[in-house]
């Protein structure tokens, strides 16, 4: 279940929280976060996929591995339908 703080953040009961402006989304869980380039188009928020590679504040530079990667993708894309904004993943 998600909580609409405001038009561009989204917290989830499940443990995070995704938040945007217009060229950053950062989303968070626990204790970390990573921030993912982003644009837009009239109707889409683009995601560039790449971008989703270490948590920001990763002192060890432990990279996000595929299984996460596509975790993280899956909540911010069900996030994002929640606010009724369409993605579009660019890899």
């Amino acid at each position: 279940m998600f909580t609409k703080i405001n038009e561009a953040r989204v917290k989830s009961d499940s443990g995070f929280e995704i938040f945007f402006d217009h060229s950053i989304l950062t989303y968070s869980e626990d204790d970390r976060y990573i921030q993912i380039d982003i644009d837009h188009s009239p109707s889409t928020l683009i995601i560039y996929v790449n971008a989703i590679d270490k948590w920001e504040d990763n002192m060890d530079n432990i990279l996000i591995d595929g299984s996460k990667k596509q975790e993280i993708l899956k909540n911010i894309c069900e996030a994002l339908s929640f606010l009724k904004i369409k993605t579009k993943l660019i890899r």
